[in-house]
């Protein structure tokens, strides 16, 4: 997030502390938002590239990290997992680390499922790769959370 400056001279600070922006109506939001466009302008466009489950390639990917960040803070995960294994990421297409998500908690993901192998060993997760991987690109693929 982009810090705010001159925000005691914004007559809507509660509109801008929410993150909104009022428009072209004041100098203080507006450089704001300008900084807040330089700085997305400035990251790399979305990663294309194969994906570690199904192998698709050329394709928008996403990190799935292998122990989930919600459990890095607990005592357990912490003795079970170094740091680096704990930042370990895989790239993933937006249909598999979504499906992922839906079909598995993220206790069991940290518990079970912290590796690569694991992850293809689950036969739902096996299934969907298995049947994506024959799918264009450009598939939209819903997902239902089965937990």
């Amino acid at each position: 997030m982009v810090p705010r400056q001159n925000m005691k001279n914004c007559r809507s600070r509660m509109i801008a502390r929410r993150g909104g922006y009022h428009e072209r109506s004041l100098p203080c939001c507006r450089s704001a938002k300008m900084r807040l466009m330089e700085v997305n302008a400035q990251q790399p466009p979305a990663a294309r590239d194969t994906c570690a489950l199904c192998g698709r390639t050329d394709i928008r990917t996403t990190r799935h990290h292998l122990v989930p960040r919600m459990r890095h803070r607990q005592k357990r995960t912490q003795r079970a997992f170094t740091r680096e294994q704990r930042q370990e990421t895989v790239a993933l297409c937006v249909p598999c680390h979504g499906h992922i998500h839906a079909v598995l908690t993220e206790k069991q993901l940290a518990d079970e499922y912290h590796t690569l192998e694991a992850l293809r060993r689950h036969d739902e997760i096996r299934r969907f790769a298995e049947w994506i991987a024959s799918k264009p690109a450009g598939l939209r693929v819903r997902t239902r959370r089965k937990r």
